[in-house]
């Protein structure tokens, strides 16, 4: 709101210098041509304070952003997703990384890269040698054309995605870059790129 406001402030300056010039030259009128600029200005603050909806959760409620957001799910890919249903859809992956501890969380993890559809997932296992049994995030890319319930997906304009998630963006989102809805810990994370969603990424960024 802030930044807009700050565009605007040339433009209403120069109607306010049209509006004094116009009563010198002519006393005996009242200055009405320097009305329609000023209201020219107002459907542009309207328009600009509607694009990103108000929070319902402070700042730093990370809990009740992630509450509001619910799970996301790109249509039939989630974390919540079966790995046998994506390697029916899938097929095998084209690429696994070797498994490894992952410290921050304790989870034995390895990453399944399918480079064709454009999809990526973080594995978990029990341990070193059991069988992969969790799904713990979701990278996609195109050509992959599922959407989010709210019709978000690769090639969504980043406003669209503000429309859907604004009420619950994190602050640590950066316009034009990335925009995270939820939170950090746990959310659907959409990397921008000229106006764009060029990925998205379903789960946690920090732990």
């Amino acid at each position: 709101m802030t930044g807009s406001l700050l565009k605007l402030l040339p433009f209403f300056a120069v109607c306010v210098l049209m509006g004094c010039k116009t009563p010198a030259e002519q006393p005996e009128e009242p200055p009405t041509e320097s009305t329609p600029p000023v209201a020219t200005s107002q459907p542009a603050q309207t328009t600009a304070a509607a694009a990103m909806p108000e929070p319902v959760c402070d700042p730093d409620d990370d809990g009740c952003r992630a509450q509001l957001l619910g799970p996301v799910d790109l249509g039939w890919l989630s974390e919540e997703t079966q790995l046998s249903e994506v390697t029916q859809k899938l097929g095998e992956p084209g690429s696994k990384t070797e498994r490894f501890l992952e410290e921050a969380t304790g989870h034995f993890v390895e990453d399944w890269v399918w480079q064709g559809p454009g999809v990526s997932l973080t594995l978990g296992a029990p341990d070193m040698k059991a069988p992969v049994d969790q799904i713990l995030s979701v990278t996609v890319r195109a050509p992959f054309d599922q959407k989010t319930a709210e019709g978000i997906g690769i090639g969504s304009s980043e406003e669209d995605v503000i429309k859907a998630y604004g009420h619950v963006r994190d602050p640590l989102s950066r316009p034009g870059e990335l925009f995270i809805a939820g939170s950090v810990y746990g959310g659907a994370f959409f990397t921008i790129e000229q106006g764009k969603v060029v990925g998205i990424f379903l789960g946690a960024g920090a732990e």
